[in-house]
C-alpha cells in the first residue's frame, strides 16, 4: 500500500518536475533578445573637451555682455530724472485707427506738471505711460489724483520729457 501511495504521489510531481527543469525550452523565452555586453565608453577626447569649454565660456560672456548692456535697471542711467508735482490730468485721443471693416479711437494719459530741468522751472503738458489705450481705463486711472510724477527724457531732449506715475 505504501508502495502505491508513492507512485500516485510520483505521479503527480513528475508534471511539476518536467515544468522546473532547466532544460525545457517550451516554456522559457527565446534569448535572442539578450547581446553582447557593450564596450565601455571611450574617455572624452582633449579637442572636444577643449569645444565644450570653450563654448561654455563663450556664452557666459555674452550672457555678461547682454545683461551689463540691455539691463532694465540701466535705462534710469540713460536718462535724466526729475520729481515732477502735477497740477491736473486729462485723457486726449492719441490716434484713430482705420481697419477694413471698421476702427478704433486710442486714447492716451496727459499730465499737466511742474518740474525743475537744468535749473529751470518747468510747466508743461507731458505725456503719461499707462500701458493702456482704452478710454475708461485711464479715465478712472485719472480719477485716482495723482499729485506726482517721476519726470524722465533723453538727457539734451528735454522737448521728449515723459511722466511715469504709480498708478495702481
Amino acid at each position: 500500500m505504501w508502495h502505491r501511495h508513492t507512485e500516485i504521489w510520483k505521479s503527480f510531481l513528475e508534471p511539476l518536475e518536467r515544468y522546473n527543469s532547466p532544460n525545457t525550452e517550451s516554456r522559457h523565452m527565446s534569448h535572442a533578445h539578450i547581446r553582447a555586453p557593450k564596450a565601455p565608453p571611450q574617455p572624452i577626447k582633449p579637442q572636444y573637451l577643449f569645444w565644450i569649454c570653450a563654448t561654455l565660456f563663450l556664452l557666459s560672456v555674452c550672457t555678461v555682455f547682454f545683461w551689463s548692456n540691455f539691463n532694465a535697471s540701466q535705462f534710469w542711467d540713460r536718462h535724466a530724472t526729475a520729481d515732477g508735482m502735477i497740477v491736473e490730468t486729462r485723457v486726449v485721443i492719441d490716434r484713430v485707427a482705420d481697419y477694413r471693416y471698421g476702427g478704433a479711437i486710442l486714447y492716451r494719459l496727459d499730465a499737466h506738471v511742474k518740474f525743475k530741468a537744468d535749473g529751470q522751472d518747468q510747466d508743461r503738458w507731458l505725456r503719461v505711460q499707462t500701458g493702456t489705450t482704452s478710454r475708461l481705463e485711464l479715465m478712472a486711472k485719472a480719477a485716482t489724483d495723482p499729485k506726482t510724477c517721476l519726470v524722465y527724457w533723453t538727457p539734451g531732449h528735454l522737448e521728449n520729457a515723459r511722466c511715469k506715475m504709480d498708478l495702481y
